[in-house]
């Protein structure tokens, strides 16, 4: 002779059967809510008013912590503090993830507009490869300038004259060349 199959459903209907499948969530619900409070389910049912109370003061943390992030991040986000606080967490997340990598972008971006135009002061072009890979390295820009600086020097004879940043004058006709020339080959004694 077969068993008889019994449906889920049907014992679920029948009361014992319920109130033992409410217990076993209960007893789940109370584990997890123990856990996110630091609290045994032994303590829990001993002592719910305590249970409740940290429960409120976890709330009045998430409330305070979303308030402060709301505050930080409204101006660089460009919206009121009360827009951010009604946004569900993720939203927040993904929004200061984008403007962060914005920010990180646009800062390079800037650093590379300074690497090129040290190349250009020191008429050195061809050193803003070297540049933007210095700063794709992680390299600080300030660091790059005197990098970019040192090897335009290296590069440099010393006689090579820019009048356009020439004590004598910038682009104007007349320029004593010679007197550059001097000025660049003095001797200590003051005698060339």
């Amino acid at each position: 002779m077969a068993k008889p199959r019994i449906k889920l459903k049907t014992v679920a209907r029948h009361p014992a059967a319920r109130a033992a499948i409410s217990e076993e969530k209960a007893e789940r619900v109370l584990s997890l809510f123990g856990t996110a409070l630091g609290m045994s389910v032994d303590e829990i049912k001993r002592d719910p008013l305590a249970a409740r109370a940290r429960l409120l003061a976890l709330e009045a943390e998430h409330r305070q912590a979303k308030e402060n992030i709301a505050a930080a991040w409204a101006p660089a986000l460009n919206m009121t503090t009360e827009q951010i606080a009604a946004m569900p967490p993720d939203e927040i997340r993904r929004r200061i993830a984008e403007h962060g990598a914005a920010a990180a972008v646009n800062k390079f971006r800037g650093n590379v507009m300074e690497a090129i135009q040290a190349c250009r002061t020191t008429g050195q072009m061809r050193f803003v490869n070297k540049a933007v890979d210095r700063l794709a390295a992680g390299m600080p820009m300030d660091r790059v300038a005197d990098y970019i600086f040192d090897l335009a020097a290296a590069e440099s004879d010393g006689h090579s004259i820019n009048n356009a940043h020439s004590p004598e004058g910038g682009h104007r006709a007349g320029i004593d060349y010679q007197k550059i020339y001097d000025r660049q080959n003095r001797k200590e004694g003051g005698v060339a």
